[in-house]
């Protein structure tokens, strides 16, 4: 179709499919091409009704496993296909490094065989200032031997710590509480809260205490508080299995 606007001798003439109106009004020009502009429209309209059927039916497949419902088709080239097939199954069959890392982590713990020993023979028996038995990712067990008259000394940890008290007697000071402790006393430290604990009694003060997550290098062991204190370590990230 096409639409020829010209003006010859101040007359204005336009042709539409074959059809020549003459007019010097401007209002039934613009009413034409209105008519005109429907009359396309509705063709359009009339073409999708037709033809929407033979559309949808090479678009869309009915899936034979649900009722009423359809699947879009796309048409591919088979060579293609047989490619994007391969290529599926390939991902299938190898395994993504997460996988095989939660694989490995499983296989690990499966392996690991944890701690066990008679904890209140092994915090007699200690004459170490400080020895850590075990260090697992969330937890460290450490046994303990404070001398007549020591103390651990004022200190604060961003773990939670409980103490068992297996012998002798002693001080144990929480921020401003303080607690009468001795064979069979329990205490729990809060993370970041300060505190101490002082032998009081007239032989040596026997504990274990837990930490959570671990403070201390895993195997660490110290004779003395001296040698303690000489030390910067602390935990590594490494583990006792």
């Amino acid at each position: 179709m096409d639409v020829l606007n010209v003006s010859i001798l101040n007359a204005d003439i336009l042709v539409a499919d074959n059809i020549i109106i003459t007019s010097l009004n401007p209002v039934l020009k613009a009413g034409f091409f209105m008519e005109y502009i429907k009359k396309i429209l509705n063709s359009m309209e009339k073409f999708v009704y037709e033809n929407l059927d033979e559309f949808l039916n090479e678009r869309f497949v009915e899936d034979p496993e649900v009722d009423g419902s359809y699947e879009e088709n796309f048409p591919e080239d088979e060579e293609e296909s047989e490619e994007i097939e391969d290529e599926i199954e390939d991902e299938e069959i190898e395994e993504s490094p997460e996988e095989e890392t939660e694989e490995e982590s499983e296989e690990a713990t499966s392996n690991k065989k944890g701690f066990h020993e008679n904890i209140e023979d092994s915090t007699l028996e200690n004459e170490d200032f400080r020895r850590v038995l075990y260090t697992g990712e969330n937890l460290q067990l450490v046994v303990m031997t404070l001398q007549e008259g020591e103390e651990v000394g004022e200190e604060i940890h961003e773990n939670d710590q409980f103490f068992r008290f297996e012998e002798g007697e002693g001080i144990c000071i929480i921020n401003d509480n303080e607690y009468e402790v001795e064979d069979g006393s329990g205490v729990i430290v809060p993370a970041g809260s300060k505190h101490n604990i002082i032998n009081i009694g007239e032989g040596p003060l026997k504990l274990y205490t837990l930490y959570s997550p671990p403070h201390h290098k895993d195997g660490v062991k110290y004779a003395s508080k001296e040698e303690a204190e000489e030390s910067s370590e602390e935990f590594d990230g490494e583990t006792t299995e």
